[in-house]
């Protein structure tokens, strides 16, 4: 599941539940970066990749030969679920190309609906699960779903009509007793009251969706389906609407820039008990692994829990149980970081939070470098492949 601007600070005992036990009981991830577009932090999380010459699927065919639903298939009954309009960003015309069997957009989602207004606010993420339901499991195959959220995408407390139902679902109310008891502080406490509503507005979004999270998860323990289904829950980017996330991770009187690498946190963690409790029992100490992670690390990873050999050319990443430490490319500004190094180019340091000694630069250059060719060889594989559309 791509959780839309998805924060681990909105995760809650009280207010999330869901997300709580599955950063309690799964394997969770404090140190996951990520700084793409949606769609092309969703791709990342189903191919392992992005080319930096985009695709053009109107265009032309594409072989994308180590995506998860490629491969899965045909053992795996594979669909794509997202409550927008299937020509946005080019899904319905790419997504039977990375091999989805089933694609789900507004009007298989809410066939009697008209699709939303982004001037009137996002849909709920409980409806769309719940509407969901029905095209779950419509075979006896194992599963591979992808679901691509919307609610807390923003703009934050501009929606009446979000806001409306938020109140009367009760999650204000069920912030503002946590915010009295102590246990939850407004992360924009230090700022003016509008901020501290966005962000109010923010987490009651989150609320819905750990709601939603809740159906599906009720829903697969009624079907005997819970204890065999693999969660991986990330965050695409932050939520960069009023700069919200900005000032959550930078002190008030800080100037913002696009450098400060832990402005691009976000929630990452992968849940299923008989994982954890393996992980646990083969001697680590807790189920929180600090390591530094990207949405590159999700298609090695599965790869990797199910045993399939995979081409590691087409990985930005090793899977997250590697020992390796990985930097993360970003389509989005072409730069290249870690948790202690940001550099425009991959050659020269732009920032650096500590004082890094010269091995470390030497490496963190190599592994720029090698990603980089990586990039051309995908580049030039996508070119040398794609067949034009008649």
């Amino acid at each position: 599941i791509l959780i839309e601007s998805a924060q681990a600070y909105t995760v809650h005992p009280v207010l999330t539940p869901n997300l709580y036990k599955m950063t309690q009981e799964g394997l969770f991830f404090p140190n996951h970066y990520s700084e793409n577009k949606s769609n092309v932090s969703e791709l990342i999380g189903i191919v392992g990749h992005y080319p930096t010459q985009s695709f053009v699927p109107e265009d032309y065919n594409y072989n994308f030969e180590t995506s998860l639903p490629k491969i899965l298939r045909p053992e795996y009954e594979t669909a794509f679920f997202h409550d927008n309009n299937d020509t946005f960003y080019s899904r319905k015309t790419l997504y039977p190309m990375v091999g989805f069997e089933h694609l789900y957009f507004h009007d298989q989602i809410f066939p009697e609906t008209p699709r939303w207004e982004w001037s009137v606010g996002m849909p709920l993420d409980s409806e769309t699960a719940t509407q969901m339901l029905p095209l779950l499991n419509i075979t006896d195959k194992p599963f591979y779903y992808y679901w691509a959220t919307l609610l807390t995408h923003g703009p934050y407390n501009e929606s009446e009509k979000n806001s409306q139902i938020f109140e009367d679902f009760g999650y204000y109310d069920l912030i503002e007793q946590e915010e009295e008891k102590g246990t939850w502080v407004n992360p924009l406490i230090e700022y003016d009251q509008e901020d501290q509503d966005r962000m109010k507005f923010y987490q009651a979004g989150m609320m819905d969706f750990d709601k939603a999270l809740g159906i599906i998860m009720d829903d697969l323990a009624v079907k005997g389906k819970l204890d065999k289904t693999l969660f991986i829950l990330y965050g695409d980017h932050s939520p960069y609407y009023y700069h919200l996330n900005k000032k959550v991770v930078m002190s008030p009187d800080e100037d913002f820039a696009h450098y400060y690498m832990d402005y691009y946190k976000s929630f990452f963690t992968i849940y299923n008990e008989d994982l954890t409790n393996a992980y646990l029992n083969a001697g680590h100490s807790d189920n929180i692994i600090e390591k530094f992670v990207s949405p590159y690390a999700i298609v090695p990873t599965v790869y990797d829990l199910l045993g399939i050999d995979y081409n590691n050319v087409f990985m930005l990443s090793d899977h997250v149980f590697s020992q390796k430490h990985e930097i993360f490319y970003t389509n989005k500004t072409t730069a290249f970081f870690d948790n202690l190094i940001y550099s425009d180019d991959g050659e020269t340091i732009t920032y650096q939070k500590e004082l890094v000694s010269p091995d470390y630069y030497e490496y963190f250059t190599g592994e720029a470098q090698k990603i980089i060719n990586k990039i051309n060889l995908i580049n030039e594989y996508y070119l040398n492949t794609r067949v034009p559309v008649n």
